[in-house]
């Protein structure tokens, strides 16, 4: 607080009846540098619901995709000559997996 003055109360007309005088005591007195705007530039862009939107259907394309491939080419049973499974398998689960979880999450 400057000169024991108390700072000004701007949001009281909406009920609000507190401020904080720390940035008046205390301005800022560095400059935010250039590569943290555009890292939060780059976050806020990749925060967009628009973004997250298209990461969405990019990612379900993908799982049909390779869904597609381990159904059409590559879904074979293991037998006693091919005793793992496929990586093509084991990424399908993963990502069913994964889908499974973030309805859970959106339930919630």
């Amino acid at each position: 607080i400057v000169n024991n003055e108390e700072p000004e109360r701007s949001l009281q007309p909406y009920g609000i009846h507190y401020s904080d005088p720390y940035p008046i005591a205390f301005p800022r007195y560095t400059k935010i540098l250039p590569i943290n705007n555009y890292l939060h530039r780059i976050k806020n862009f990749h925060q967009a619901l628009r973004m997250k939107y298209c990461y969405h259907c990019l990612n379900y394309c993908f799982f049909l995709l390779l869904f597609s491939y381990v159904l059409l080419f590559n879904f074979q049973p293991p037998t006693s000559s091919i005793p793992s499974i496929h990586w093509t398998e084991i990424l399908t689960i993963v990502l069913v997996s994964s889908m499974l979880i973030e309805e859970i999450h959106y339930v919630r």
